[in-house]
C-alpha cells in the first residue's frame, strides 16, 4: 500500500513538471531574441513596466545590469521608489530620440513618461534608456538588453 501511495505521488510530481516546466521554459525564451530590436526591447520593458510587471521588467535588464542591481527583489525595491516609481502603472509612454554608437552595438533613447506620479502632473518625465548587444556567448548572446535607465538632464 505504502509502494502503490508513493508511486502515485511520483507520478503526480512528473506529471506536474512535463506540463509546467516546458511552459515556464518557453516563456523566458519570449523574453530576448536576437532578432529584436533595442526599441522593441524598450517597448517590451516599458509595457510591463506599464503592468508593474517587475518580472519580465528584470529580465530585459542585460546581465551586467542584474549583477550591479539584481536580485529581482532589490531590483524590484528600487524601481519602486523615486525618481523611478514614476515608470510604474505610467499612463503612457512616448521613444522620443534614439542615438546608436557607430559600432551599432549600443543604444540609447529618449523616453516621454506620462504619469500621474510625476512631479507635476501636467508635465510629463523623461529618461533615457541605455541598452547595448550581449557580446558574450551564452543565452543571451547578440541580443539587445537594458544595460540601465536613468532620469534624463
Amino acid at each position: 500500500m505504502m509502494m502503490k501511495s508513493s508511486s502515485m505521488c511520483l507520478l503526480r510530481l512528473i506529471t506536474l513538471v512535463a506540463l509546467v516546466a516546458p511552459r515556464r521554459l518557453f516563456t523566458l525564451a519570449l523574453f530576448v531574441t536576437p532578432d529584436m530590436t533595442p526599441d522593441i526591447v524598450v517597448r517590451k520593458q516599458l509595457d510591463a513596466l506599464q503592468q508593474n510587471d517587475m518580472y519580465s521588467v528584470f529580465k530585459h535588464a542585460s546581465p551586467y545590469n542584474k549583477a550591479t542591481t539584481g536580485p529581482l527583489e532589490r531590483f524590484s525595491a528600487m524601481v519602486r521608489t523615486p525618481p523611478y516609481d514614476t515608470l510604474l502603472n505610467h499612463d503612457r509612454a512616448e521613444i522620443m530620440l534614439i542615438m546608436k554608437a557607430p559600432n551599432d552595438q549600443q543604444w540609447i533613447g529618449r523616453i516621454r513618461i506620462w504619469s500621474r506620479k510625476s512631479k507635476n502632473q501636467k508635465l510629463p518625465v523623461d529618461f533615457l534608456w541605455q541598452l547595448s548587444q550581449v557580446p558574450d556567448e551564452g543565452p543571451f548572446q547578440d541580443c539587445w538588453m537594458v544595460d540601465g535607465v536613468f532620469p534624463a538632464p
